[in-house]
């Protein structure tokens, strides 16, 4: 595995479509909008896309932070009205049948987690593989 520092994080790192891998809730939070997803876009302009039966469109930012909490944050709006606040826990590159697979680990304030993973293009395997995440 090689893991990106995440104080190194940028936007463009979490651009791209995520796949939900794994969803940690507890009790109080079945109901939440983020968990009955199958994809989660990040696009650029800070867009949003929730696709499941049907795409919900809303807004993603980045928050960096570093007097209370040194990880940074992901925030989610759907009608500028916040549906969640997430730290970024981990963020890195696994190899799953020599596929490279990113993988972004979200805690939420509710006490969600979820594992996104998305596929790395054949075009930056040289890069990933010498030691340099992209």
């Amino acid at each position: 595995m090689l893991y990106k520092d995440l104080n190194t994080i940028i936007e463009e790192d979490l651009l791209g479509n995520w796949e939900m891998d794994q969803v940690f809730i507890n009790q109080s939070i079945e109901n939440n909008l983020l968990i009955q997803q199958r994809l989660i876009a990040l696009l650029i302009n800070n867009v949003l896309q929730l696709i499941s039966e049907k795409e919900i469109e809303g807004k993603w930012f980045l928050l960096k932070q570093f007097d209370i909490i040194y990880n940074p944050q992901v925030k989610f709006e759907l009608n500028q009205k916040e549906i969640g606040n997430a730290i970024i826990t981990r963020f890195y590159d696994t190899t799953e049948n020599s596929v490279i697979i990113r993988k972004l680990t979200l805690y939420f304030d509710t006490g969600l987690e979820l594992i996104l993973k998305k596929l790395i293009p054949q075009s930056v395997d040289k890069e990933i593989i010498s030691g340099q995440m992209v």
